[in-house]
């Protein structure tokens, strides 16, 4: 039945009419649609209104919700003309809210904008309408039990809201979303929280936000600016953090806001206890940004995303990873961009996939400009599921800690090992980044953990500075192998060293540990630069081979002497310095081809020329062609 206002009071059945300016009415139930127009006047809700629809088109005077006064309605609120003036207590719409003309006043309670029906709603505000939020709640959670429901958001550019909630809720467990489509693309400004949840204890596939941006004001000292809550899921809105002062953000569990865009003058940071944050993509464009101290998780699914900070801001890792794990599903090939000031410093960086269905297709991860980023920990490049594949374009990764890789498919990107700690390389699968490999370290080493091999065409490694510690592992270069004067080759003596062409200067080191392993110097080559042999291990040069060196022979670590042997005379041209002492047993050399070695006090075991063990009647000297015999 159609309702006309007459009187001053909602609850006063005198006050409705059958027709327009008429006093024949009853109060309004939720079977019967109100209508302000011309004739009615200034009214006041002295009652709990219940009511199927409000129409107000032609309506000149002012509506009044009073104090904890709620108001329910099953169909539609059309708000065309005239003054609503809300209050404090909640407004229900179970149908769709229309405010195309007059002034809105919002309730500073809670406006829920289509109520829990299993339908779509829309909520439209028109350009020369006036909403004003009153510092209250617009929220929808509705029940998405048997198909996805959307909420269309209908607003002005710059709209101003105080809190808003975008929420959902199911029963039967069913994978169904609840999305919210701002489909002007604009901005809606939010004065107060942003929360993204669940209702009702059981959390929904998906709580969507589409389109346009939501600008962020709320100051931490009030709470948390983005409430992100359990089944919040990708989306193409962004969210800005915009309010020039001190903000927070809250996540609960894995719920995933849209693209998080940072843009004040001030700073963002986690709640208090937070250590997580997931979203779709990330900018920061102004201001101070501080990353969980988890992971900052940025994946929109098989869709490409990006992770952008502009210079000139600050961005604190705050010890957590920045993460990117795309899904390849039905051979989809999503891009990463990683568009960031040149040496940029990340924590831990995680550039991972996934492969949930069918097909094979390969992340892209591609540093813009070639700059250089900087891993101050550890660089994961791992399947999360399935075994999708991800290629490097452009850029240097300059890594402090651990690399792991699996399932690589090279790209052009270069990768540098620096820092003073000791890491691990460990590829499991699959091929590393093409580019330039470059060990250049203050301290520690670069350690193997299995098999390794740089093999895109073209490719080199080059040991600047610092330690390669190969750990019994083989190694394979494409090209050229560069080991730099300073530079240190560790190894225990078994591992095969392959390159296209080796560099090794001749004032690197060669250093041998573990005395288990057998020392096999056939591996390395005979131009020896400065040796390192291990105390207690067997070193076994070739028999008949010429071997020569300018550099320095020690023996570091260990117990015990370090053998020095070969199955036959090997021959040695040795002009460096020996500092090999008393610790070492040497068997089969002829080092007549260059100065006497020095070992006084170690092992004589037979078969050598021109070495000094010390304690002998005569030694013989060969120098310049010429054999002289001199007493002691």
């Amino acid at each position: 039945m159609n309702l006309y206002a007459s009187g001053a009071n909602w609850n006063t059945a005198a006050h409705w009419g059958l027709t327009s300016g008429a006093a024949d009415g009853s109060v309004p139930t939720s079977a019967d649609d109100v209508i302000f127009d011309a004739n009615s006047v200034n009214m006041q809700i002295d009652t709990n209104a219940v009511f199927k629809s409000i129409d107000s088109t032609g309506y000149t005077a002012t509506l009044t919700q009073n104090t904890t006064r709620t108001m329910t309605s099953s169909g539609d609120i059309t708000w065309v003309n005239g003054t609503f003036a809300g209050g404090d207590a909640a407004i229900t719409v179970n149908g769709n809210t229309s405010i195309t003309g007059g002034t809105f006043t919002s309730t500073s309670g809670i406006l829920d904008i289509g109520g829990a029906a299993t339908a779509h709603r829309t909520f439209t505000v028109g350009a020369s309408a006036t909403f004003n939020h009153n510092n209250g709640t617009i929220q929808r959670y509705p029940l998405c039990d048997y198909n996805n429901i959307t909420t269309t958001i209908d607003v002005p550019a710059n709209f101003q809201v105080y809190n808003l909630i975008y929420g959902g809720q199911i029963t039967t467990g069913g994978q169904y979303e609840s999305i919210f489509s701002n489909v002007n693309g604009g901005t809606i400004v939010v004065n107060g929280y942003f929360k993204m949840q669940s209702t009702g204890g059981v959390v929904l596939a998906g709580i969507v936000a589409n389109g346009g941006t939501i600008s962020l004001k709320y100051p931490a000292s009030s709470g948390p600016a983005l409430v992100i809550g359990e089944g919040a899921k990708d989306g193409t809105s962004k969210v800005s953090f915009t309010g020039n002062v001190a903000q927070e953000y809250h996540v609960s569990g894995s719920g995933r806001a849209s693209w998080v865009d940072i843009n004040t003058t001030s700073t963002v940071a986690p709640a208090s206890g937070i250590t997580e944050l997931y979203c779709t993509k990330f900018s920061l464009t102004a201001g101070t940004f501080t990353a969980p101290s988890v992971v900052l998780d940025i994946t929109h699914g098989t869709d490409s995303t990006s992770f952008t900070v502009s210079a000139g801001t600050t961005f604190t890792p705050n010890g957590g990873a920045v993460q990117f794990v795309p899904d390849t599903q039905y051979s989809t090939s999503p891009s990463i961009t990683i568009d960031v000031p040149d040496n940029f410093e990340f924590y831990d960086l995680n550039q991972r996939s996934i492969l949930t269905a069918g097909g094979s297709g390969t992340v892209n991860y591609v540093v813009t400009g070639n700059r250089t980023i900087i891993v101050n920990h550890n660089q994961l490049s791992t399947s999360a599921w399935g075994a999708s594949l991800r290629t490097f374009t452009d850029g240097t990764y300059k890594v402090l800690g651990n690399y792991t890789l699996d399932n690589g498919s090279g790209g052009t990107a270069k990768l540098t090992f620096s820092g003073g700690n000791t890491q691990t390389i460990t590829i499991n699968s699959g091929t590393i980044t093409g580019g330039l490999i470059t060990v250049n370290k203050s301290g520690g080493s670069v350690v193997l953990a299995q098999n390794t091999a740089f093999n895109t065409t073209g490719q080199d490694l080059t040991v600047t500075a610092g330690t390669l510690d190969l750990a019994g592992y083989d190694i394979a270069v494409n090209d050229v192998f560069t080991i730099a004067s300073g530079a240190t080759l560790k190894c225990k003596g078994n591992e095969t060293i392959t390159a296209g062409t080796k560099t090794f200067n001749a004032n690197m080191t060669l250093e041998y540990y573990d005395a288990a392993v057998n020392a096999d110097l056939s591996k390395f080559g005979t131009a020896l630069p400065n040796v390192k042999f291990f105390g207690g291990k067997t070193h076994t040069f070739v028999a008949a081979a010429n071997y020569t060196s300018a550099g320095t022979w020690q023996v570091s670590g260990g117990t015990g002497k370090a053998i020095l042997t070969a199955s036959a005379t090997w021959n040695l041209d040795f002009t460096g310095t020996s500092n090999l002492g008393a610790n070492v047993d040497v068997k089969n050399s002829d080092a007549s081809g260059g100065d006497e070695v020095s070992a006084s006090g170690s092992t004589d075991s037979g078969g050598n020329t021109n070495w000094d063990f010390g304690g002998a009647a005569f030694k013989t000297w060969f120098k310049s062609g010429i054999k002289l015999l001199v007493g002691e």
